[in-house]
């Protein structure tokens, strides 16, 4: 997060919510409880990492991808905040948050296969955020997997949007992107958002948006996209939000949001990576 025009460890530099990068399909955290579904093994190439470096006399923050095939590949760069102690012995180390270490691991038993940590790692505090090193593999393992679907359910209001962050990374992808209220009746349900809206953004600017999914221009397309990857289908002429696009590589924030300004309920906020073949 950035204040007063320097980074704080907060956030990772991310211009609407924290995030891991994950050079894969898709990847996210969800701002709400979350769930990970992938083509097994996931092992992942690279991780989201943080390095702080001494740079004409002032600590500059660097952000990027650390993995055994390219190394640190620096994204950007921020001042670190005057306030924020970083200790001599954490500089110049590729460090990792250990909540991100945490949700890594989450994604499989092979999912952190290319990386470790120390057996009884030292873990830096810096600006309220807990890093630990981050070391690679002497024998990395080339077969990625790839991780296709990532979904939050939450209570959500104009006040209090639902989120889910995602990297895609290489080639371009169909997405199908949905913000599901009414069609939470299925799952029995009850406080369910009466009319769900979803905005897609490319880093901060918003691109594309939805309120009723059969409004869309690709809606013939929808049903057939989610029957493919298992998605459970929605009712015709039904409230809820649904974008069914294909985006380039790129960071991207979906945010779900009730359409009426005084609504508010359960939506369940979905992202998936549609095969093509």
């Amino acid at each position: 997060m950035k204040r007063g025009g320097r980074w704080h460890p907060s956030c990772n530099g991310a211009p609407t919510m924290c995030f891991p990068r994950i050079p894969l399909v898709v990847a996210a955290f969800c701002a709400a409880a979350s769930c990970l579904s992938a083509v097994e093994p996931v092992r992942l190439p690279e991780l989201g990492a943080t390095r702080f470096v001494e740079r004409d006399g002032h600590l500059v923050a660097e952000l990027g991808l650390y993995g055994p095939f390219g190394g640190f590949k620096v994204r950007e760069s921020h001042p670190v905040l005057t306030t924020v102690t970083v200790p001599d012995e954490a500089k110049n180390q590729v460090l990792i948050k250990l909540r991100s270490w945490i949700g890594y691991k989450e994604l499989g038993p092979e999912a952190v296969i290319n990386f470790s940590i120390p057996e009884y790692q030292p873990i830096y505090t810096i600006g309220y955020v807990e890093y630990v090193p981050l070391a690679l593999a002497a024998d990395p393992k080339l077969d990625a997997g790839k991780l296709v679907n990532i979904s939050a359910r939450g209570q959500a209001s104009r006040g209090s949007k639902l989120i889910a962050g995602f990297v895609i990374d290489e080639q371009s992808r169909l997405v199908l992107i949905r913000a599901v209220g009414p069609g939470l009746a299925v799952l029995n349900v009850t406080d369910r958002m009466a009319n769900p809206y979803v905005t897609l953004y490319r880093h901060s600017m918003p691109i594309l948006y939805n309120d009723n999914w059969g409004d869309r221009l690709e809606a013939d397309k929808i049903p057939a996209a989610a029957a493919k990857v298992g998605a459970f289908p929605l009712s015709a002429g039904s409230k809820d939000a649904a974008i069914l696009t294909e985006l380039e590589p790129g960071l991207y924030t979906a945010v779900a949001e009730p359409s009426d300004d005084n609504g508010s309920g359960t939506v369940l906020l979905e992202v998936y990576s549609i095969p093509t073949n």
